[in-house]
């Protein structure tokens, strides 16, 4: 059962005079993860298709990929993850957890769409798909209208090494081997404001006695009193912004010590960039679930045992800088 999460009214920005605490991180699920924002729009001046991001499988390698783009091209392009079989043999993919949607311009749009996708990934179900050999086909994707924006996620083990992944956008006829032949060698080039890369953790852990810390920040940027929350990075496109700032779809697990009774306040940064705002929460019974739009105030999440753990998640489209606080 849900426990009841009350709201009540009272990009990326400065935390402003927010008074916290840092903590310590540690990566509660150490696996790669390959995420797509840069560059996050897409436009007529871009070819007609292209490649964002990718990488290569190791055998029996689970990892993770998002990718959150806008399609400002004027024409309906298909965005998505293409894989490449190299091998003289057929692989198998697991697709662990995978979700897509679209959704018009505009952030109170935008998390309508993105928070039920993260929510939908992370209670979805594995199935298998078969890529023959020395063959190449999409295994996620969405055809976005133009003006839309796109956000995907999915995690995916392949049982043989030789196997290429790549995050891609273009005409909805595009043979998905297209995108591994010669015109396609390199990237689209990256917008240093965004971030394209990959990191080595698929969530993040922290642990606060309340005896201590009463105030704490998630998704801290730029990087000041936290320690160890984007470590680490194992790659970015050239000129890409140098971190995951804010770690947009990637799980905090939160752990609260000694505060039997009290309750959680999460706050949005109303005092920086943040307009409206939409989190994904995972409860102490294991249930996902968004919380919807806010415009202002906070959500209170009840501690009911002297160790209380759940997950939280900010969906790509908000802002970072969410403010904890442990109160009566």
């Amino acid at each position: 059962m849900m426990m009841a999460l009350t709201t009540v009214a009272t990009m990326i920005g400065s935390a402003g005079a927010v008074s916290y605490s840092g903590v310590n991180m540690t990566n509660g699920i150490s696996r790669r993860t390959l995420f797509s924002d840069s560059p996050e729009n897409i436009s007529g001046s871009n070819k007609p298709n292209g490649y964002l991001a990718g990488t290569t499988f190791n055998a029996n390698e689970r990892m993770d990929f998002e990718f959150y783009h806008h399609n400002y091209t004027g024409m309906t392009k298909r965005f998505g993850i293409v894989v490449q079989n190299g091998n003289s043999t057929a692989v198998t993919l697991t697709l662990h957890n995978k979700a897509i949607g679209t959704s018009n311009p505009g952030a109170a749009s935008e998390l309508l769409m993105t928070a039920p996708v993260a929510c939908n990934f992370f209670k979805s179900t594995a199935t298998t798909v078969t890529i023959p050999a020395k063959s190449s086909q999409f295994v996620l994707y969405k055809d976005v209208a133009k003006g839309l924006l796109v956000n995907g996620k999915l995690s995916m083990t392949s049982n043989k090494g030789n196997v290429y992944a790549r995050i891609v956008y273009g005409n909805t006829s595009t043979a998905a081997s297209t995108y591994f032949t010669k015109e396609y060698e390199n990237p689209v080039p990256a917008d240093s404001q965004y971030f394209s890369g990959q990191v080595n953790y698929a969530q993040k852990n922290v642990t606060v006695n309340a005896n201590d810390i009463t105030s704490f920040m998630l998704g801290e940027w730029k990087e000041n009193k936290n320690k160890n929350e984007y470590d680490t990075v194992l790659s970015t496109k050239k000129d890409s912004l140098p971190k995951l700032a804010a770690n947009f779809g990637i799980p905090y697990q939160v752990t609260i010590n000694n505060a039997s009774g009290k309750r959680l306040k999460i706050t949005p940064n109303w005092s920086g960039s943040t307009k409206v705002a939409n989190i994904v929460l995972k409860n102490a019974a294991g249930t996902w679930y968004t919380t919807g739009n806010i415009t202002s105030g906070s959500w209170y999440y009840p501690l009911s045992s002297n160790s209380t753990t759940l997950s939280i998640v900010i969906p790509s489209a908000n802002y970072g800088n969410l403010h904890c606080e442990v109160v009566s």
